[in-house]
């Protein structure tokens, strides 16, 4: 049962992610937007899945990630943990 408060909020994740702007998945190891950093794009945002919750990191012009971010913020209203703006 408590396996399941994780896998459900990770799965539904997933489908956030691929909703987001410049989505272009897990190209070398974890999700990322706009380029991978691994691959040494000039742009990326990079997210990984830690026990303290979502790490997000990236170079990006900062009207890009704030869209990013206001549609990440929104998809994520209604997920059963908190984040803050």
């Amino acid at each position: 049962m408590k396996t399941n408060l994780i896998v459900k909020p990770y799965e539904e994740l997933g489908k956030v992610y691929k909703s987001l702007p410049h989505y272009i998945g897990n190209s070398t190891y974890l999700p990322c937007w706009y380029g991978d950093e691994e691959k040494g794009d000039k742009y990326f945002l990079s997210v990984s899945f830690e026990l303290s919750g979502l790490q997000f990191w990236g170079k990006l012009p900062i009207r890009d990630f704030l869209q990013w971010e206001t549609k990440f913020n929104k998809l994520i209203e209604q997920f059963p943990f908190k984040y803050q703006k």
